[in-house]
């Protein structure tokens, strides 16, 4: 479908402050037009739902991660450790354990990266974990689709 789309979440808005702490916490900025719905939609999902990237087709987006409580951006960023290259924050997930992230490559927006646990757990190149997918919000948005 593309951006814009519908989202849907069963948690209340959170505040500007809130997301400017997070940012704060994990030294970095997100883009704005993420930073806006993940305001809205704390853990939220997407109607779309499916994207495709690389080797990888119709990979599920299960939604965003949460703002606040258990298994938050900022909770399962730290939690990560060295399992993430270095500027690579996670914001959302997979059905499966594996994550969707923001990393930073340099001062400009930051790319959209799938995090593989499985291809993690086999290999010691962190690299070799983390699959381009958008080389931006927007992009991913855009990329993002309801399978037939």
């Amino acid at each position: 479908m593309g951006y814009p789309m519908r989202w849907t979440s069963q948690f209340s808005a959170v505040d500007k402050q809130q997301i400017i702490e997070i940012e704060e916490t994990l030294g970095v900025v997100f883009p704005k037009d993420f930073s806006d719905i993940l305001r809205q939609y704390p853990l939220g999902s997407s109607e779309d739902e499916v994207i495709d990237f690389g080797q990888f087709k119709e990979k599920v987006f299960a939604g965003l991660l949460n703002v606040g409580g258990p298994d938050d951006l900022i909770t399962v960023a730290k939690s990560m450790g060295d399992a993430l290259p270095e500027n690579t924050v996670p914001f959302g997930t997979d059905p499966f354990g594996n994550l969707f992230c923001f990393r930073w490559m340099n001062s400009g927006e930051p790319q959209v990266v799938y995090w593989d646990h499985e291809t993690y757990g086999r290999t010691e190149d962190i690299e070799k974990s983390v699959f381009f997918v958008a080389a931006s919000w927007k992009e991913f948005l855009s990329k993002l689709y309801t399978p037939a």
